[in-house]
């Protein structure tokens, strides 16, 4: 068995990232044909590769990720609560699918913008990180990204797994592979099971 941290395991995770940098221009020429297909934003296809296309406001940045439409709204209230008890925060939401990004880009309050989050590979989480530089990361989801977990932790950025669900199928498959969950879990500091009820008290 593949212990996590083990010299076996941060080799499984080298050559993950070798593929990656590899296949750099197929990530390119994949989201150029989405774009010709119309099903990429034209004006955002870039925030994909870690270019941002706004600028990142002064002070404290909080980043949240959600990855669809579910995800989102979800995460609407939470927003409001933290932008009200921290007059001076903002916020950067990122999400994964288009249909996604229009929604939250209509019902965003002010001191929050959207972006799409970058595709897992060396080049772009870098670009990304440096570029926003949050404060702490709060994730909506539970599709871990190896490359850009691995970068948060390196910056000791803190980072928040909230409303934690998982499927049994979903479940059993984390526990066949704990090599390969610990590791990914472990820069979490923390990990909400229930936001609704959190936020509803």
């Amino acid at each position: 068995m593949i212990k996590p941290g083990s010299l076996a395991f941060r080799g499984l995770f080298f050559f993950y990232k070798i593929i990656l940098i590899l296949a750099t221009p197929f990530l390119i020429f994949f989201y150029l044909y989405r774009l010709w297909q119309k099903k990429e934003d034209p004006g955002h296809v870039g925030e994909r590769f870690g270019i941002p296309t706004q600028s990142r406001p002064k002070g404290p940045l909080l980043w949240i990720h959600a990855a669809s439409v579910g995800e989102s709204l979800s995460c609407l209230a939470l927003i409001q609560l933290l932008l009200k008890e921290n007059p001076h925060l903002h916020i950067l939401l990122t999400t994964q699918t288009r249909s996604s990004a229009l929604l939250m880009r209509q019902r965003l309050p002010e001191r929050t913008m959207h972006q799409f989050i970058p595709c897992d590979h060396p080049l772009f989480v870098g670009k990304f990180v440096k570029f926003w530089r949050p404060n702490g990361v709060l994730w909506l989801e539970s599709e871990f990204w190896p490359v850009l977990l691995s970068r948060i932790k390196g910056l000791g950025i803190p980072s928040i797994l909230v409303n934690a669900r998982l499927s049994d199928k979903s479940f059993i498959g984390w526990k066949r592979f704990p090599f390969i969950s610990r590791p990914l879990l472990r820069p979490l500091i923390c990990v909400w099971l229930n936001l609704r009820k959190w936020l509803l008290g």
